[in-house]
């Protein structure tokens, strides 16, 4: 997961945040990013506040479930976040 839009505020569990990210594998489109999980979104944004990197060039590695409708996502929530990887 790669974010093209973050936000420095704490989001309401399983609503949709300001953010935006792209999953590659999934969609080549940004959607918004909501986080199910209180302990993933509390380890994402240590990782956003306090990376000496450019946030905009690390990849997050997450479970994520789709928010859908029908053949259109809404919003991937994260589950679990697992690493950050530097990207090319």
């Amino acid at each position: 997961m790669r974010y093209t839009r973050t936000d420095v505020h704490d989001a309401t569990l399983n609503k949709r945040s300001g953010e935006r990210v792209v999953i590659s594998d999934l969609s080549e489109k940004e959607h918004a990013v909501m986080y199910a999980s209180e302990m993933a979104e509390q380890e994402i944004r240590e990782q956003i506040r306090e990376a000496d990197a450019n946030v905009y060039k690390r990849g997050f590695v997450v479970d994520v479930s789709i928010q859908m409708s029908g053949e259109t996502i809404l919003a991937y929530a994260v589950v679990a976040f697992h690493s950050v990887i530097d990207l090319d």
